[in-house]
């Protein structure tokens, strides 16, 4: 790519997750609350369900479809009467070769949808087959194309941002996105830039400063001259020393 400054700073490192999202670890014990009247599903997100271990007196039927498992709690009768299921239950579910344990205080109330782990670790796998042997800079070329093109799908793990302009130098700046690629260890930051006035003279050197990353390894300004009033796409690539 024409615009693209390449710095061959080798660099390698995972990211995690979003924030935003929300799932079960392994390992620990997680209350989770599911309806005692309708089909309760649990999706693991890393693999397909292997097992689901609970005690056989309890009365819940389980179904185990890949990575999802649908447990729906069955009616006792007691003296003549039905009655739903309220009395707490132990799930110990093995997602992918993880092992879950679940213990559910079933009740009157919506069909629950539970998470289990996250897709990074599969993302990381996927990712490190995918850019095997691939050159640094042209998986920063890449990546930097991907978001120019709106292209971020696969592995890439992609945080869309709502903030107030900063300014830098003559220009006003604000984050659009944050794509990162797990199991390899870069990052791509865009970020809409809008001058202040006319600067005929600036490119991509222009943004080499530690306000947009300590680890910078590429970087991309399009479009070119920056002119007053009119904004640029910049995209910053960097590895997850970025400050």
């Amino acid at each position: 790519m024409r615009n693209t400054l390449i710095f061959m700073f080798v660099f390698f490192a995972s990211f995690g997750s979003s924030a935003s999202e929300r799932y079960l670890k392994p390992e620990v014990t997680s209350l989770v609350n599911m309806s005692n009247t309708s089909s309760n599903r649990v999706h693991c997100r890393s693999g397909n369900i292997q097992d689901v271990v609970y005690s056989e007196e309890k009365p819940v039927a389980i179904k185990i479809v890949g990575s999802n498992v649908f447990i729906k709690y069955l009616i006792k009768v007691v003296n003549g009467k039905n009655q739903h299921v309220n009395e707490e239950t132990e799930f110990h579910i093995v997602c992918g070769d993880e092992i879950y344990t679940l213990i559910d205080r079933p009740g009157n109330k919506r069909p629950k949808t539970i998470w289990l782990g996250s897709d990074v670790k599969k993302g990381m796998t996927n990712n490190i087959a995918r850019f095997k042997g691939m050159p640094k800079e042209e998986l920063i070329v890449k990546l930097t194309l991907d978001v120019l093109r709106d292209e971020e799908k696969g592995s890439y793990q992609n945080v869309k941002y709502k903030e107030e302009e900063k300014k830098y130098r003559d220009v006003d700046y604000k984050i659009v996105k944050k794509v990162s690629v797990d199991g390899i260890g870069v990052t791509a930051t865009e970020y809409i830039v809008t001058p202040r006035r006319n600067l005929p003279n600036a490119n991509e050197k222009y943004f080499i400063n530690a306000e947009f990353g300590l680890s910078i390894e590429g970087i991309t300004l399009l479009p070119q001259p920056l002119m007053k009033g009119r904004s640029s796409r910049l995209i910053i690539v960097s590895g997850n020393n970025k400050g």
